[in-house]
């Protein structure tokens, strides 16, 4: 039985500190991308994960989905592949879309990418240069983004990782204060033993000095 309960200790708090760093790990990404993207380099990074926002993607990508995409080092993707890209349409631009490749053209040794959201009824408005584009569709992970978004906020911070720090930390103090309390009690238990020894050695010495 206490094998099985170090088992299971052991086991959760593997699961614990590997959720932690998966946590820690996609909060210091979120932060860099930030970073990245107000100095206007996220094309330097070659995989990039977004969260979904709108439904033009449906059925195939829902709103509330991760996507991790992958940067060709050429800049070349072919028809029908999900792209991610900062869009140069006029209502839109500047937005980072992820839309599918429907058709490409290429002008003096450039790509342009012509692209529609699945659940579109239209083509978008302007064509995708090769360099605006942030990287193919890889993957996806359905509905992350809401967990995404509420980990990167000031209360999922706080109850994410916070409180899960403190209370590693409150949990170790108190194995910390039962070492030192079993170790006082094992000395107080050997000093007492000892004691009993020394008057058991008295009463014996006593009783050969009366015989």
């Amino acid at each position: 039985m206490d094998l099985l309960k170090r088992l299971a200790r052991a086991i959760s708090n593997l699961i614990f500190y590997i959720l932690l760093a998966i946590i820690i790990l996609l909060i210091v990404y979120v932060i860099v991308i930030n970073v990245y993207r107000k100095q206007d380099r996220l094309g330097e990074i070659p995989i990039n994960f977004y969260t979904i926002l709108t439904t033009s993607m449906v059925p195939e990508i829902q709103a509330g989905d991760i996507i991790i995409t992958y940067k060709n080092k050429n800049d070349i993707y072919k028809d029908k592949d999900v792209i991610t890209f900062v869009s140069q349409s006029n209502m839109t631009k500047g937005v980072t879309i992820t839309h599918r490749i429907i058709r490409t053209e290429i002008l003096n040794g450039k790509y342009y990418y012509y692209t529609k959201g699945d659940a579109n009824n239209t083509a978008d408005s302007s064509p995708v240069p090769s360099e605006n584009v942030v990287g193919k569709v890889l993957l996806k992970i359905p509905k992350a983004g809401y967990l995404q978004q509420f980990m990167v906020s000031k209360f999922g911070w706080l109850v994410v990782v916070v409180l899960p720090c403190m209370a590693i930390i409150i949990y170790d103090v108190i194995k910390i204060f039962k070492k030192i309390f079993y170790v006082k009690k094992g000395k107080k238990l050997l000093s007492l033993e000892n004691t009993k020894k020394q008057r058991d050695d008295l009463i014996e010495q006593k009783k050969l000095y009366k015989y």
